[in-house]
């Protein structure tokens, strides 16, 4: 399972990463995933989808003046170091796993959410504050699928094809 996720995601960063740096990416991932207890498919989600697996990714910021850094986009996190690309890396992945003095990894926001990965992941990118507001949504949602659902079976369409609940990069 992480093996196929893995090597399907390898190909898209071998577009913008040497050899090395993916090595070390994958190591990185496993380490933080047995120290941390969190999947190590979360972390190669979260890497990939907030920077494509890119160890120059830039960096981000928001209106609060968070800076996001690095591969997993981490509050005010280690960035890549060229001098250093081995321990920079490592570094990045720890970060956005286990969390930084400045801000909360995934591990935190799992704890937060009751290893509730989707809710996690919101969290991950937006915040609690976003979680919140997205909770509120979800039961606004929730209520209208389910309106929706109602419908679908009067019309004798499949209730699945109303939303999709699988986690993917």
């Amino acid at each position: 399972m992480y093996e196929d996720l893995w090597e399907r995601n390898c190909n898209l960063m071998r577009y913008q990463d040497k050899y090395d740096e993916i090595r070390t990416t994958g190591e990185a991932i496993q380490t933080a995933a047995q120290d941390s207890g969190v999947d190590a498919r979360a972390i190669l989600c979260i890497i990939m989808q907030e920077s494509g697996g890119n160890v120059r990714v830039g960096n981000t910021s928001c209106w609060q003046g968070v800076v996001n850094t690095g591969i997993v986009q981490t509050h005010d996190g280690a960035r890549f170091n060229p001098g250093n690309p081995e321990g920079s890396i490592r570094q990045m992945v720890v970060d956005g796993t286990i969390g930084t003095s400045s801000g909360d990894g995934l591990k935190q926001c799992l704890e937060h959410r009751g290893w509730n990965y989707y809710v996690a992941f919101r969290e991950y990118n937006s915040g609690a504050l976003g979680v919140n507001r997205m909770i509120q949504v979800m039961e606004w949602v929730e209520q209208a699928a389910h309106l929706m659902y109602q419908t679908s079976y009067r019309t004798r369409r499949s209730p699945s094809s109303l939303y999709e609940t699988s986690i993917c990069c």
